[in-house]
């Protein structure tokens, strides 16, 4: 009974062990996910907090590995690293990640009074989606 015993410990410790993948940064703190959908879905309801926020990578800077970028719904969230303090691997694309940090909302006005447009311009003003990262889980 003793060995039973002592065998299921093990595995619940190599268990509670296993990497759920790699962190770069800082290990993420905040508790409750949310989707990268939601996210661009409810902008305003995110802008300027704090989100631990999970989807697929879509993009990786080639030169260093100093932003990604996530996409939902057509619309694209670039994510640069706080301080510029770590990278992520150029081969990340495609995997999923977990990111912790500030969300922003930029709305880019699209200027029809300066004679560049014509009257039919149907061109919108758009938002530029961002996150500064204090830290990323990359799965493996």
């Amino acid at each position: 009974m003793k060995h039973v015993l002592w065998a299921l410990l093990m595995i619940l410790m190599a268990c509670s062990n296993q990497k759920q993948g790699n962190v770069y940064g800082e290990a993420p703190a905040l508790k409750t996910k949310v989707a990268i959908q939601e996210v661009l879905e409810n902008p305003a309801q995110y802008d300027a907090k704090d989100i631990l926020v999970n989807g697929t990578i879509k993009d990786v800077c080639q030169e260093k590995g100093c932003w990604l970028s996530m996409e939902a719904d057509g619309k694209t969230v670039i994510v640069r690293f706080k301080d510029y303090a770590f990278f992520v691997p150029k081969d990340a694309g495609g995997k999923t990640i977990t990111v912790q940090g500030r969300f922003h909302t930029e709305m880019i006005k699209h200027d029809h009074e300066n004679g560049t447009c014509s009257e039919t311009c149907t061109e919108q003003d758009k938002a530029n989606y961002s996150i500064v990262a204090s830290g990323v889980i990359i799965e493996s």
